[in-house]
């Protein structure tokens, strides 16, 4: 590890032995020596990449190319935290959830399940990312619109787009175009297209209103 190295401070949580983090010599994140946060294993830390303050790194989350933890953030479980991403604040990422590009989680937001966040999107204060939700761009401080279908995951991947499955399309290209992709896999047969038409037409007009109200 390039930038980190383990101190002599250790603690434990719950039945787990954290050691905290020293930076290796003077870098871009500070002076040789300074205190970071709290790894459970030092392989799971890339080259160039931080933890600082009092943030986790725990299980077998890894934490790859300049990506950095901070203040009280915790990574977990089997996540990934990777490129240039910054998680900070409150923030959790946990399970299998992967945050990658030049995204942030910040506050008290909390990435999980199978969760992709990249790109330059935001979220922070109450957003929860879960299930095979995927996010990669703009600013969120709610929860993008998430939902288990009849049959595929139905996620926000824009603030104006929507994926159902592993098809991506602009709300008007669902509203427009989604009874071609619903007939070309049967989907119009048992009224499966019917339920994702529903769950579309609410988050346009919510999507409506917010330009709206915020001059876009």
């Amino acid at each position: 590890m390039e930038y980190i190295e383990l101190s002599d401070e250790t603690k434990i949580i719950g039945r787990t032995l954290m050691t905290r983090v020293i930076l290796a010599k003077d870098c871009k994140y500070g002076k040789k020596g300074d205190k970071g946060g709290w790894v459970e294993h030092l392989g799971s830390c890339g080259k160039e990449t931080w933890i600082a303050d009092e943030a986790m790194l725990m299980g077998l989350a890894t934490l790859m190319d300049n990506a950095v933890l901070k203040d009280n953030a915790i990574v977990s479980g089997q996540s990934r935290v990777e490129k240039n991403a910054v998680i900070s604040g409150d923030a959790q990422v946990k399970d299998k959830a992967t945050v990658s590009g030049k995204a942030q989680v910040m506050g008290k937001a909390i990435v999980q399940g199978q969760a992709l966040v990249e790109g330059d999107a935001i979220i922070k204060d109450d957003v929860v990312m879960w299930g095979k939700a995927k996010l990669f761009s703009g600013t969120w401080i709610e929860s993008p619109f998430q939902a288990q279908g009849p049959v595929h995951f139905v996620s926000q991947s824009r603030p104006d787009r929507l994926y159902i499955g592993c098809i991506e399309k602009t709300f008007l290209g669902w509203i427009t175009g989604g009874y071609s992709v619903a007939k070309k896999y049967d989907a119009h047969k048992n009224n499966e297209y019917v339920s994702y038409e529903n769950m579309i037409q609410p988050i346009i007009e919510k999507y409506l209103k917010y330009c709206e109200d915020n001059d876009i």
